[in-house]
């Protein structure tokens, strides 16, 4: 078995169940090392969803989203993570996470969103600057697909998952907590998505909840361990329930790119020393290793 990617640092963002606030933060093997606090007045109805170039500058921002309506608030932030400004958009199903490769309309802010409707349908949205929903394609052959949990970007090229399409990676988690990696092959930008395939991760039964994938690198880019042949991994951002209620866990997957034989394999987790009840796990991980702890 190859050289498999395995960070030494990692980066993770959580919001509070009640207050919501925000809390980035770093690790260096198992260890908290920094964490960076942040109120952006968003109380319980308003959860992180994602994160994303928005606005023009070169700052990534936030998106929040209503638990009780769907509206999406755009959360405009500066080179510190402060808030700066906001827009009040348009109300959608819930948003799972944002892909880099999809493509994008004329008009879209920022890169094609991924939600999820309560029959497991995916519908792709594409928002322009004020927040406002000027392009979806509902699939209409993903109904029934399990829980959404994020979106993987490939790092060497837009496949994420060997043999699973040839576009970003829609991540899923089952009942029993097995992950199952959904590929598409087509563009957001002509409609012409199309779900293709599925890989359930052998073994991942069991797997804690995921809150998010790919908080380290860019927008979700997949781990990489560079080289000829270099090997790619989806790094989930995990939370325990029990034992160790609230204790964060990270989990890696490998993307079977250069190593066809063990795709979908779970090959390493990082149980961190640190525990977050009445926390959750967002995917806000471009703000953390853009702006506040850039991975070296």
């Amino acid at each position: 078995m190859p050289d498999l990617p395995l960070p030494l640092q990692q980066d993770a963002v959580i919001q509070n169940n009640t207050t919501g606030q925000v809390d980035y933060l770093k690790f260096i093997g198992t260890t908290l090392v920094e964490s960076a606090l942040k109120d952006y007045g968003l109380g319980s109805a308003w959860k992180i969803v994602t994160s994303d170039f928005l606005n023009g500058d070169a700052n990534p921002d936030l998106v929040a989203q209503n638990v009780n309506t769907g509206q999406v608030d755009f959360l405009f932030l500066d080179a510190n993570a402060n808030l700066i400004g906001s827009a009040a958009g348009s109300s959608v199903p819930h948003i799972v996470g944002v892909g880099l490769d999809f493509g994008t309309v004329a008009g879209q802010a920022g890169h094609t969103m991924v939600s999820q409707l309560a029959n497991g349908q995916l519908d792709f949205l594409g928002f322009n600057a004020a927040g406002t929903l000027i392009s979806s394609d509902l699939l209409a052959n993903t109904v029934g697909l399990p829980r959404a949990v994020g979106v993987a970007a490939g790092f060497n090229g837009a496949q994420t998952v060997n043999g699973v399409g040839n576009q970003d990676a829609v991540v899923t988690q089952l009942a029993d907590g097995s992950v199952d990696f959904i590929g598409f092959n087509g563009s957001f930008a002509n409609k012409s998505l199309a779900f293709v395939a599925s890989l359930v991760a052998p073994g991942s039964a069991g797997t804690p909840a995921i809150g998010a994938i790919n908080q380290n690198l860019t927008l979700n880019f997949n781990e990489v361990n560079p080289g000829a042949n270099p090997t790619e991994a989806i790094h989930a951002i995990s939370q325990l329930s029990t034992i160790f209620p609230g204790r964060l866990d990270a989990v890696f997957f490998d993307s079977g790119k250069n190593d066809p034989t063990h795709v979908g394999q779970e090959y390493a987790t990082t149980l961190f020393d640190a525990s977050f009840p009445g926390w959750h796990v967002v995917d806000g991980g471009l703000v953390a290793h853009v702006d506040l702890f850039p991975i070296v």
